[in-house]
């Protein structure tokens, strides 16, 4: 056998085997840190909502400059690991949320960020689903940057895919 081949074929071997290595180590520190950032509570609570995969059409009122309110809309869509719930979503004014939060029964409690625009527009949203789970209501509140308080809207959320 060749000296060449058998260096290029050994050079793989280790380049493999250094991948691997990387990969699993990468791997224990994400289970690391998601052990430290998680609280086990949340393991043990029964939810009767089926989000992932789900996607959501949104609408709320929102107070805007002009001191009236206007309607926002949008999407959402989610991802569900037992009741911890995560996700994304745009509105038409432009704001990209991530979500994070969890569902207990057909109630569904998550924080938002706007990720895009304002790294500081934080906000949270608590409903519940209908029984079909095609809609769910509830309330929005977010700091309110015009009035200088938390503010708080209607918000309901209508099942677009499945």
């Amino acid at each position: 056998m060749d000296v060449s081949l058998m260096v290029e074929v050994a050079a793989g071997a280790v380049a493999a085997v250094a991948v691997m290595l990387v990969v699993v180590s990468a791997y224990h520190e994400g289970k690391r840190v998601g052990e430290v950032a998680k609280s086990d509570s949340f393991d043990g609570v029964r939810t009767a909502l089926a989000l992932g995969g789900t996607e959501w059409s949104v609408t709320y009122e929102n107070a805007g400059e002009d001191a009236g309110k206007h309607e926002i809309t949008g999407r959402l869509r989610f991802r569900q690991l037992g009741s911890r719930v995560i996700g994304e979503g745009e509105t038409t004014t432009g704001d990209v949320w991530s979500v994070e939060g969890s569902a207990q029964e057909r109630r569904l409690c998550f924080l938002y960020l706007d990720r895009e625009r304002r790294l500081t527009s934080l906000g949270s949203v608590m409903v519940e689903a209908d029984s079909h789970q095609r809609e769910m209501l509830g309330v929005r509140t977010s700091w309110s940057e015009t009035f200088g308080a938390v503010s708080m809207q209607p918000i309901r959320l209508v099942r677009v895919r499945a």
